[in-house]
C-alpha cells in the first residue's frame, strides 16, 4: 500500500473510522484489515489509541487467531504480488544473478529468461 495512496484514501491523520470505510479499503487494496491497520500506523494516519482499540476488536471477534479469518476474505486464489515484481527488477538493475532470481521465483532459469525477454500472451496474468 503506497504511502501517497493510503494518504488519499484515507487522510493523513484519523482519529477514528468506520467498519464499513475499513472493508471498503481491505477490498480496494487488496490487504487484511489487520494488515491496512498496521500500515495507517506506520504512516501516522491511526494513533496508538485507534490502533489499539482496532486490534482489541479484531481479537475480540476471533480474527487474530488461526485461522485468522476475516469478512470478505480475499477471493481463493489470489495471492501477493510483490514479491513477483521485485525479483525481476532486482535481477534487471543488477543486485541478483539470474539463477538466484530463478530460485528465488521457484520457476527454472529458461522459463525466467522467457519472462524477462518476451511479453505476457493475452490472457495471461
Amino acid at each position: 500500500m503506497p504511502a501517497e495512496s493510503l494518504w488519499s484514501e484515507v487522510g493523513k491523520r484519523r482519529t477514528s473510522v468506520g467498519w464499513d470505510e475499513l472493508f471498503k479499503l481491505k477490498q480496494l487494496f487488496g490487504v487484511s484489515v489487520q494488515a491496512l491497520t498496521y500500515r495507517c500506523k506506520d504512516l501516522g494516519i491511526f494513533n496508538q489509541t485507534l490502533f489499539r482499540r482496532l486490534f482489541d476488536e479484531f481479537k475480540r471477534r476471533g480474527w487474530r487467531d488461526p485461522p485468522c479469518e476475516e469478512p470478505l476474505a480475499i477471493r481463493e486464489g489470489e495471492k501477493p504480488r510483490r514479491f513477483e515484481r521485485l525479483c525481476p527488477r532486482a535481477l534487471a538493475e543488477g543486485a541478483i544473478s539470474e539463477p538466484k532470481a530463478a530460485e528465488l521465483l521457484g520457476i527454472p532459469v529458461r522459463e525466467l529468461d522467457r519472462r524477462m525477454q518476451e511479453p505476457p500472451e493475452s490472457g495471461a496474468a
